[in-house]
């Protein structure tokens, strides 16, 4: 293995003793120089690879994250080592790869998705920016009460279970690192936003059918490769799609009153 190379691997990382399956793969095709396996800042698995063979396992010790202690191992094994073919960019491989027939259509419909995207990002960057604004300017007139804060927390916990489990992580402790602030303050959080968002709907005369629900599953089906709509509704429930569509009706109505400078 080389600077540069192209490596189709199998990883296992161990944390604290025991494989860490959110974590493990096999087949992975990787670069190396990208840093595609790096966790530790201070440990350069692409580095540690350089020098084996096709073959070999490479056990590469680091610390993943400051929460656990230094007994974490990843072990990298090298099943090939690729080379990377860049072929002539012609009508034909266009059309044979795309539903493009030239490259000239291709380029344009590149540029073309190029420009929405860029749209679509600076139109997300201002509902935020809105949002917050909304948010900060809103005042709460009363407390929530001590069933509804309750609720809320076992919500999140619920919700972010996986996640703090996949960095080894209680959701309490994972909320507070990545929110900077204590479960219970983010329950209240999400409830003075949930109050907001629904007087705000209310305001604006917006409600959510069950045609729009059924929409939204068939993009998922159409657009985003899904088989069915079971399988949507095995990876998001058709509350978290309601509320999805509740938000972006609010702020596509929100934005239209709004004037950007």
């Amino acid at each position: 293995v080389q600077k540069d190379d192209y490596l189709n691997v199998d990883y296992t990382t161990t944390i604290n003793g025991k494989e860490n399956s959110d974590y493990s793969d096999s087949n992975l095709d990787m670069h190396l120089g990208d840093g595609s396996l790096n966790v530790d800042e201070n440990v350069d698995v692409d580095e540690k690879l350089i020098g084996a063979k096709v073959g070999d396992t490479v056990t590469i010790e680091f610390t993943f994250p400051e929460d656990y202690d230094d007994s974490s191992e990843l072990a990298v094994s090298i099943n090939m080592i690729e080379k990377e073919v860049i072929p002539e960019v012609n009508d034909a491989l266009v059309k044979e790869n795309t539903d493009c027939k030239t490259v000239k259509e291709y380029k344009k419909q590149v540029r073309d998705s190029l420009v929405s995207d860029k749209k679509s990002e600076a139109e997300q960057t201002n509902q935020e920016t809105l949002w917050n604004k909304i948010m900060d300017n809103a005042t709460q007139l009363k407390d929530f009460s001590e069933a509804d804060i309750k609720k809320e927390v076992s919500n999140i916990k619920i919700e972010n279970k996986e996640m703090a489990g996949y960095f080894g992580m209680s959701v309490s402790d994972f909320i507070e690192q990545y929110y900077e602030m204590s479960l219970e303050d983010y329950a209240k959080e999400n409830l003075k936003k949930q109050c907001v968002q629904d007087l705000l709907l209310k305001e604006n005369n917006i409600e959510i059918t069950d045609a729009d629900v059924d929409e939204e599953i068939q993009y998922y089906i159409d657009e985003l490769g899904y088989k069915d709509k079971k399988e949507v509704l095995s990876a998001i429930s058709e509350e978290e799609i309601h509320s999805e569509l509740q938000y972006t009706k609010l702020m596509d109505a929100l934005m239209k009153e709004t004037t950007i400078k």
